[in-house]
């Protein structure tokens, strides 16, 4: 409607002439369903809660790390070098969200969401199961979202049940047909590829049922991450069992091997035995530690925690009280340290039994350290604020004869510092008396540190003298380490599909691209295993293949959906640019909503459409000789709408492209000519 004017002047009206744009959405946004370590943002819980990060640091940094499992089980066969046969996870105890947003990123992944659905441990340490319930809960949470375009969920593979993981599939199939934004990437449940692709591949077809299928996309077989694994001794020390006596924990024959008598060298064997005798000092250390800190996190936190119970003490009595707690506290970690390590058997490595008594010579760490405190503790200020004797000192140590520490308790002296102020306050006296116990303690703890550290140390360079020099044990480690980066493939085509789309676009197909961060798939398809798993003649459920080819390496070699019969959403690049598309134009038309529904309207919508359109096309994904070949808008009365449509509200847009489609067989044809001259 024109502006009414009253007052004379000359007035500027602005006219639109130009249609709206069509912003195209995001279309390689995966969101990871799965467990984590943790699920902490700025101190605040984020689990089950759908959360964007741009960077596998910034996934560490919220989520963790991956889980590593404390044992795995290896059966050798002592007949053969003790050549490792099988190398067994407990496969509801797998874990592969972490590494898949690790093949994620490698692969050229960008920005992604990730919804922990549950943690590795439980409150009590123990490992906990894949649960079907708490991925379903996660798959619900991620229909609120409206960003992400692609769904996976690699720990489903995980499942203890096949018939949880194709419910939890034939869901997310559910979820993408309803909102029309997202498809979803598939792995098979190859229980860590100890079932081989075309089994896997026939129960998968039997499993996924026939609806939504061209919204899924699935791949086999599984592929080998080419990521460092630290595997520790005691994951396979006492689950390496010999084959020729039973398989692992199926008969009471079974025998467990032992590692230190596996060849005829005595150096080799001595390599283990010096392992086994440094992990045993980690283990002693780590004992009298944790026997020491009580039910605080470290000793340093109980040190802390009677600091702070001396200085906010409200009364002298509590001061004294509370004081004389902390001084015997200190008394006990000191006099229990020198009692558990006077031994020189206590350690059965050499080098931590001269560490301890390197750190413990004259006026170095914990001869220090002790010598300091008894001399605060016999200051007959401190004595006397307690109270406390003499005596009764010396009777809180075992140690009264000359120990390593150099010294006795009776002849360690008193120190002459003044604690006495004018005012004889105690809270003074005792702030004074604390600064002093805190300079001794800071030594004794130095050198318990210093000791645990040590003990780690050797431990690991054992370790690597043991697994560098052993062939049999670097056998073993090498086939765990292989076990352990058996992954399903879907986090690295999710990065695939990141990387295709940024690099080319949408339309092109994310096929005859190589895997970054692999060294191979689990299985070797072959051509005629493909052709089954690439037409399915009976139900159209194709499946993609990961293949390695000499000189090229390894290769997604598939670029169909599950309705791999169909002829409109058959390839996963068809399907994909549909969706961003659909997604885009929805976006921009809602611009529209409530406008009035007349020519001037149909004209913008149809404008904006084929303006976004044209764009397409010139980048390649439709398919014509000119505009009007490959795509049409068209909207109007008796053209897409009947007079009743518009009464009733409605708008009718028809869109047909013709998207172009991948070469999937590409065939040369060759014949013989005669001799022409």
């Amino acid at each position: 409607m024109a502006a009414s004017y009253k007052t004379p002047g000359v007035y500027i009206e602005e006219i639109s002439k130009f249609p709206p744009s069509v912003a195209e959405v995001e279309t390689a946004i995966p969101v990871f369903i799965g467990y984590t370590q943790q699920a902490l943002k700025n101190g605040n819980s984020i689990a089950n809660v759908p959360t964007k990060i741009s960077s596998l640091l910034e996934y560490e940094n919220y989520f963790g790390v991956g889980f590593a499992p404390q044992a795995v089980k290896v059966v050798v066969d002592e007949n053969n070098n003790y050549a490792v046969k099988t190398v067994t996870i407990d496969q509801d105890k797998r874990f592969y969200m972490y590494d898949s947003v690790h093949l994620f990123y490698d692969n050229g992944g960008a920005d992604c969401y990730i919804v922990s659905v549950g943690f590795y441990t439980g409150s009590t340490g123990s490992v906990n199961a894949i649960s079907y319930a708490n991925m379903s809960a996660g798959l619900s949470a991620v229909e609120r979202e409206d960003e992400p375009t692609i769904i996976l969920f690699p720990d489903a593979a995980a499942f203890g049940s096949d018939t949880d993981f194709y419910n939890l599939q034939q869901s997310a199939l559910m979820q993408c047909a309803k909102l029309q934004d997202r498809v979803a990437v598939f792995d098979l449940y190859e229980k860590g590829s100890t079932v081989q692709p075309p089994d896997a591949a026939a129960n998968f077809r039997m499993g996924i049922g026939i609806n939504n299928l061209s919204y899924g996309m699935a791949y086999t077989p599984w592929i080998y991450a080419g990521y460092d694994r630290t595997i520790t001794y005691g994951m396979f020390h006492d689950t390496t069992v010999d084959a020729n006596h039973g398989v692992f924990l199926s008969n009471t024959t079974t025998k467990v091997t032992n590692l230190a008598t596996l060849t005829a060298d005595s150096n080799l064997n001595g390599l283990v035995t010096s392992l086994e005798n440094a992990l045993s000092d980690v283990s002693l250390v780590t004992a009298d530690i944790d026997g020491l800190r009580g039910t605080s996190p470290t000793i340093d936190d109980l040190y802390k925690l009677g600091v702070n119970a001396v200085l906010t003490a409200g009364t002298d009595a509590l001061i004294k009280s509370n004081l004389k707690t902390l001084v015997q506290t200190v008394a006990h970690i000191a006099d229990t340290i020198e009692h558990k390590w006077n031994s020189t058997t206590y350690f059965k490595g050499v080098q931590l039994t001269n560490d301890v008594k390197s750190y413990s010579t004259s006026d170095k760490l914990f001869q220090g350290g002790v010598k300091d405190f008894i001399g605060i503790e016999k200051n007959a200020v401190t004595m006397a604020l307690l109270p406390i004797t003499e005596a009764e000192i010396e009777a809180g140590y075992h140690f009264t004869g000359t120990s390593w520490l150099g010294t006795t308790v009776a002849l360690a002296p008193a120190n002459t510092t003044q604690y006495n102020v004018p005012s004889t306050a105690v809270k003074d006296e005792a702030t004074m008396i604390l600064a002093d116990i805190t300079k001794a303690y800071n030594k004794i703890s130095a050198f318990i540190s210093t000791i645990l550290n040590s003990a780690k140390t050797y431990a690991s360079i054992s370790q690597d003298n043991l697994y560098n020099s052993h062939p049999i044990i670097g056998n073993i480690v090498n086939a765990i380490s292989k076990a352990l980066n058996t992954i399903p493939p879907s986090g690295s085509l999710a990065g695939i599909y990141a990387r295709v789309d940024a690099a080319r676009g949408v339309w092109k197909a994310p096929a005859n691209e190589s895997i970054n961060s692999v060294t191979g798939p689990v299985y070797a398809i072959s051509n005629d295993e493909q052709a089954g798993l690439n037409v399915d003649a009976v139900a159209g459920k194709s499946i993609n293949a990961i293949r390695a080819f000499t000189g090229k390496g390894t290769l997604v070699w598939g670029a169909r959906t599950l309705a791999g019969n169909d002829n409109d959403w058959r390839y996963i690049n068809v399907r994909r640019f549909a969706v961003m598309v659909e997604e885009s134009s929805k976006n921009a038309a809602g611009g529209f909503v409530f406008e009035p529904n007349d020519a001037n309207t149909w004209a913008k919508v149809q404008g904006m459409l084929e303006n976004f359109l044209t764009l397409q096309w010139r980048a390649g994904a439709l398919q014509g000789a000119k505009a009007s070949d490959a795509f049409f808008v068209s909207v109007g009365l008796n053209k897409t709408m009947s007079a009743l449509d518009i009464l009733e509200g409605r708008m009718i847009v028809e869109i047909g492209m013709a998207i172009v489609h991948p070469a999937e067989f590409i065939i040369l044809r060759f014949s013989q000519l005669m001799a022409q001259s």
